[in-house]
């Protein structure tokens, strides 16, 4: 199991959510919500590494 993986299922054992497609242009991008009001508190999205200041263009 990656990484990826592994938050995605920590945060649906923790915080009894599922991840959503909020973004049609981005569909690998998943937002996470509280139930009570609906608020995010978690997205996981690509992002190039220049962007983290990292050395590179490949997204991670």
């Amino acid at each position: 199991m990656n990484m990826l993986d592994q938050t995605i299922d920590y945060i649906k054992e923790k915080y009894a959510v599922i991840g959503e497609r909020t973004f049609k242009e981005f569909p690998h991008y998943l937002t996470f919500r509280h139930k009570q009001d609906n608020k995010w508190f978690a997205l996981i999205m690509n992002v190039t590494m220049n962007k983290l200041g990292l050395e590179g263009t490949q997204e991670v």
